[in-house]
């Protein structure tokens, strides 16, 4: 019996060592830990006002915080390391959905859940595909989104969980690229990647656009480039642009990147497979995609619609010198869809000058600030310098990669470039919406920076000497086989999945006459179905003791929407202002004949079944009535269940408790290793708690700049009297007052905490639109840049109506400190990476005056 157990235990200890050497088993391992954190993150999620800090994206410190705590971690290897950087990674992506769904965030989703705008009608289209009607012509537009959101609905049944899944792809793709770009580059180019990907995608986590889509196929698609360019592979580099073409399909944006590719394709394998045979393949690649897209556009959309068909608002635009995709409208109002194409080319013959001042015009935009490639990062005092910055870095590293262009993916680096800068004057920065139309290829804008940091590195190798642990000893190429896995599948959920959808879809039923309501004169016969989850319930405040989706606290709800006057729909937002505690939003799909017909807004005191069938009232709002939204009658039901966390307040305490323990000892535990050569000594304790505490003033102040801690109870709340006499009048109810001091701009914050007083009374219409300023005025203000923009509430003369104004804001900080604690900061950031050097020169130093034994 010994005999046996040793033999057993024996046979166990050989099958784990040799499971534990195989490295695509370990990889899937590190993966599923990954994929475990964020989904027990979102069950149990982080405090409200660590999310805000991190996932809001607003501060430079923070971000430079994030760089350096991945710098130090990724720096790390072996399978235990890899494992914690799997982990991290996939909680700061959790963070970007937690945030939606816990600060309850309006834009383009209504409560941080239910999408709006765009984002609603992709849902509405996807809605269509699961009840078996063809998409619209909208939605023929790009129907590759719309498919494979219905198929994930179709798998799910539940629309959170959905959303999560997005993230989570989105996720993993970034993750691949990351470990690549630190094979290539080292840990400093891969924490570049991992949080400028994050800044770009925080925006779009939680939404139903299709930008998640074109960012998830986008970097798997610069994944497979890059192994295929690093290796020599060119199935790997047809496969990477395979992907970059249903990218660019899913999410249109630089097109001018594909034959440019299929060009250095074609060059660099001309040896191995022949110029013709690489460039025939690049290019039947390329068309195959695009006639897929075709085939759905033909089979499961709409037989009038036509791909990308929207491009023609752009082109009128661009015809017209560069105004705006919105400008034909302005032209030419009431003008249709199928209208603009021959508007736009009748424009081009009659005034080719302007299209010429335009295309100038467009290329000029995207190298600025304010509309340019990086506009996405950061928006704040210091725009304009990061913006040079961060085009120095891709200078220096398309200067590095001409010198190395016989290197293969230094020459892939240079045919981005070429493909994507050959895009825009064609896609106008000015149309971009901070970068999302370039979302397929911000991956590739990314990596170029990285190039330049690499670049720099290299260069400067003598005078800082390169990591050891650097590039070189990464093993992500062992992620080949989960990327390719993972591809394979997104592929299959985007083409053929919606195909096949739609093949073996059953013919729908007719509705049973005795579901059908019978209605009130007024009312309306509301058939139709939602997704569980669909729906956020407005509660008390004293019924939680914070929000999470879909659980929304009353005043959490109010002061989200009144933050969002500037809001482009405000009938919508004093819509939701109506709402009560008990009330519940839901999002549908109205279904007439037992044919799928439009998307529904239901405001009800009950929850909605998935398939529904109601009496309803629609809106009195009558620019709201057009969107569907009515008012279900019946008696209030309180929802039964909170979350998770919720309902399990000190489990959900903890968890946060270990969260920030486990992240502040590992952060510790980096920075000492980086600047330690003798690990948990007393002096390295006490330089690495200083270097730390020299951190925390810039980013103290940074946040209290960028309005991140105006809920914690810190802030020295200042009101000053405004000499009004020295407002200027503008057009309309508009007038205009210096502040002499920008800040809290509306424009750099979103949402300026700045409260104006008239006799003592705040205005109650704060970060208004300025043209609603002018044209309704009643009290409508916004602070912005440096000036304030305001009416007084009943639109009189505010130099001459004998009232009192005052401003009252969080207490300035002067930019001249805030340059000072920035340089605070950054100081003890240099010291981490200074410090081991610090060290070593003390001990060269003591080695050559200390005398030699004979």
């Amino acid at each position: 019996m010994r005999t046996t157990r040793l033999l057993l235990d024996h046979n166990i200890s050989y099958l784990v060592q040799k499971l534990s050497t195989k490295p695509m088993i370990t990889e899937y391992a590190k993966l599923a830990i990954g994929i475990l954190v964020f989904f027990l993150l979102l069950i149990f999620p982080p405090s409200s006002l660590m999310n805000e800090i991190i996932a809001n994206g607003d501060s430079m410190v923070m971000i430079l915080f994030l760089l350096v705590f991945f710098i130090l971690l990724l720096n790390k290897n072996g399978n235990g390391w890899e494992t914690i950087q799997a982990v991290f990674v996939f909680a700061l992506f959790a963070m970007t959905l937690i945030y939606k769904w816990q600060i309850t965030h309006s834009g383009e989703i209504i409560g941080g859940l239910l999408p709006w705008s765009d984002a609603a009608a992709y849902n509405w289209e996807a809605h269509r595909l699961v009840n078996r009607a063809l998409l619209s012509t909208w939605g023929g537009r790009r129907p590759l989104f719309s498919g494979f959101l219905a198929v994930l609905l179709r798998l799910t049944g539940d629309f959170m969980i959905t959303l999560s899944i997005l993230t989570l792809l989105n996720t993993l793709a970034v993750f691949f690229v990351v470990r690549m770009v630190k094979r290539l580059y080292g840990s400093i180019g891969a924490a570049i990647f991992l949080v400028i990907s994050f800044e770009f995608y925080t925006r779009f986590s939680g939404t139903t656009l299709s930008e998640q889509l074109g960012f998830a196929a986008g970097n798997l698609a610069l994944f497979f480039l890059l192994i295929g360019a690093h290796t020599g592979s060119l199935s790997k580099a047809l496969f990477g642009l395979g992907l970059l073409t249903l990218a660019l399909n899913a999410r249109a944006g630089a097109f001018f990147i594909l034959p440019i590719l299929s060009l250095w394709l074609a060059f660099s394998f001309r040896q191995r497979a022949g110029f013709w045979r690489s460039a025939g393949l690049a290019i039947i690649v390329v068309i195959s995609v695009f006639l897929l897209n075709l085939v759905l556009v033909r089979v499961i959309a709409d037989p009038q619609s036509t791909s990308f068909s929207n491009y023609s608002y752009t082109l009128y635009g661009l015809a017209s010198g560069n105004k705006g995709w919105t400008y034909v409208m302005e032209d030419h109002p009431g003008v249709t869809e199928s209208e603009v194409m021959p508007l736009a080319i009748q424009k081009i013959r009659s005034e080719p000058t302007l299209l010429f001042q335009g295309i100038l015009r467009s290329f000029g935009d995207y190298f600025k600030p304010t509309y340019g490639a990086f506009n996405f990062i950061y928006s704040g005092l210091f725009e304009q310098q990061i913006n040079l910055m961060l085009w120095g870095l891709v200078a220096s590293g398309l200067a590095y990669s001409i010198l190395k262009r016989k290197e293969g993916f230094q020459g892939f680096i240079l045919a981005s470039f070429l493909g994507v800068i050959a895009s825009v004057p064609l896609l106008p920065p000015l149309d971009s919406d901070e970068m999302r139309v370039y979302a397929a290829t911000i991956p590739f804008s990314i990596l170029w920076i990285t190039t330049g940091v690499s670049a720099l590195h290299n260069w400067g190798r003598k005078i800082v000497t390169k990591d050891e642990n650097d590039a070189g000893t990464e093993t992500g190429l062992h992620f080949q086989k989960p990327a390719l896995f993972f591809s394979i599948l997104l592929v299959f959920l985007t083409v053929p999945a919606p195909l096949l959808g739609k093949a073996l879809a059953p013919a729908p039923g007719s509705l049973d006459s005795s579901s059908i309501p019978v209605c009130e004169p007024g009312e309306e016969a509301l058939n139709g179905m939602k997704f569980r989850d669909a729906s956020i319930v407005i509660i008390g405040d004293d019924a939680a003791a914070e929000s999470y989706m879909p659980f929304i606290r009353i005043g959490d709800f109010q002061s989200t929407i009144s933050k969002t006057t500037a809001s482009l729909y405000p009938f919508l937002n004093n819509e939701l202002l109506n709402l009560k505690a008990g009330d519940q939003l839901s999002f549908g799909l109205r279904i007439d004949n037992s044919v799928p017909s439009q998307g529904l807004w239901i405001i009800s005191k009950f929850p909605l079944i998935d398939e529904f069938h109601e009496c309803g009232l629609v809106t009195d709002n009558e620019q709201l009535k057009p969107y569907n939204f009515y008012y279900l009658k019946g008696s209030s039901v309180p929802a039964s269940d909170l979350t998770v966390s919720q309902e399990n307040t000190f489990a959900t305490r903890l968890i946060r408790l270990i969260l920030g323990m486990a992240t502040g000892f590992m952060l510790f535990l980096l920075v000492m290793r980086s600047i330690s050569l003798q690990y948990h000594g007393l002096i390295d304790f006490l330089y690495t708690a200083g270097v730390m505490i020299l951190i925390l003033p810039g980013l103290f102040v940074d946040l209290y700049v960028n309005g991140q801690l105006l809920s914690v109870p810190i802030s020295v709340e200042e009101r000053m009297m405004l000499e009004v006499k020295h407002a200027y009048p503008e057009d309309g109810n508009l007038f205009i007052l210096p502040l002499g001091i920008n800040w809290m701009s509306h424009k750099t914050l979103g949402q300026s905490p700045a409260v104006v007083y008239e006799n003592g009374i705040p205005l109650k219409m704060p970060n208004s639109l300025h043209q609603e300023i002018r044209e309704k005025g009643n009290g409508r203000y916004s602070v912005w840049e440096g000036q304030l923009y305001f009416s007084s509430s009943d639109n009189t003369d505010p130099r001459f109506n004998s009232r009192v104004y005052e401003l009252e804001w969080p207490h300035p900080i002067q930019p001249l400190w805030q340059w000072i604690s920035l340089s605070i900061s950054m100081l003890g950031i240099a010291l981490i990476f200074l410090g081991k050097r610090i060290w070593l020169s003390r001990i060269e130093h003591r080695k050559m005056i200390s005398p030699t034994p004979d």
